[in-house]
C-alpha cells in the first residue's frame, strides 16, 4: 500500500500538468483568417465552448500561437462524426467574427467568434453563454439569425416558433410544422438549410423538401 501512494503521488503531478486542450482529441486540421485576410492552414487547438468564443490556439509548421477574437475573421477545424448509422463522416465547423447581442461570460467582450452552422439566405449561429450560478450546467446556447440585411435575432427554446415563423413564413410547409416532432429547437439548424434550399429552388411552398446538405449532416 505505501509503494502504491509513492507511486500515485509522483504520477499525478505529471498528469495535471498536461494542458487539456493539447490532447489529441481536441486538435483537428483547420485554418484561421487573420483580420488582414491572409488565411493560414495548420492545427487548431480547441479550449472550452466559451474559449472558443474569444481565442484560438493554431499550430502553424510546429509554431504554437494563440489568437483573440479582435485578430481574426473567423476559423475553423475538420472533425470526423458518427452517423446514425454507425459510418463516420467529415465536416467543417467555423467560426466567424462578430458583435454579439452579449458578452459570452462577465467581464468578456462581445466582439467574438460564433460558430456557423447554415449559411444562406438566413446565416445561422449557435452562441453559448456561461452561467456561473449553475453548476450542473455551467453553459446554455441559443442561436443568432443573420438576415440578407446582416440584422441578427436571438432565437431561443422559449420564442423560437414565433421568431421562425415570421423569418421563414414564406415557407408554408414549414411553420405548420414549427413545435411538432423534428421540428423542435434542437432542429433549427437543419430548418435552417431546409429553407434556405427552398428559397433558392423556389419549389411549392406547401410541400416540404429535404435540403441535400442534411442527408450528409448527423448534428441536427
Amino acid at each position: 500500500m505505501r509503494q502504491l501512494r509513492i507511486i500515485l503521488l509522483l504520477i499525478l503531478p505529471v498528469l495535471f500538468s498536461f494542458d487539456y486542450p493539447a490532447l489529441k482529441n481536441d486538435v483537428f486540421p483547420g485554418y484561421v483568417i487573420l483580420d488582414s485576410g491572409q488565411k493560414l492552414e495548420g492545427l487548431v487547438m480547441l479550449g472550452t465552448f466559451i474559449e472558443r468564443e474569444l481565442k484560438v490556439k493554431f499550430v502553424d509548421r510546429g509554431k504554437k500561437v494563440s489568437y483573440t477574437a479582435e485578430q481574426l475573421q473567423g476559423y475553423g477545424y475538420e472533425k470526423t462524426e458518427m452517423d446514425e448509422l454507425g459510418k463516420q463522416r467529415k465536416i467543417w465547423i467555423h467560426y466567424e467574427k462578430m458583435e454579439a447581442l452579449e458578452p459570452p461570460r462577465i467581464f468578456a467582450p462581445t466582439n467574438v467568434m460564433v460558430e456557423r452552422e447554415v449559411e444562406g439566405e438566413q446565416d445561422l449561429f449557435c452562441f453559448y453563454i456561461q452561467q456561473r450560478a449553475n453548476i450542473e450546467k455551467p453553459y446554455e446556447y441559443y442561436y443568432l439569425l443573420r438576415a440578407a440585411d446582416g440584422e441578427l435575432t436571438k432565437v431561443t427554446e422559449e420564442n423560437f416558433i414565433e421568431v421562425l415563423k415570421k423569418e421563414f413564413g414564406g415557407y408554408t410547409a414549414m411553420v405548420e410544422r414549427l413545435g411538432k416532432k423534428q421540428f423542435g429547437f434542437k432542429n433549427i439548424g437543419r430548418m435552417a438549410r431546409d429553407y434556405n434550399y427552398w428559397v433558392s429552388q423556389k419549389h411549392d411552398p406547401v410541400s416540404y423538401i429535404v435540403s441535400p446538405e442534411n442527408y450528409d449532416r448527423v448534428r441536427n
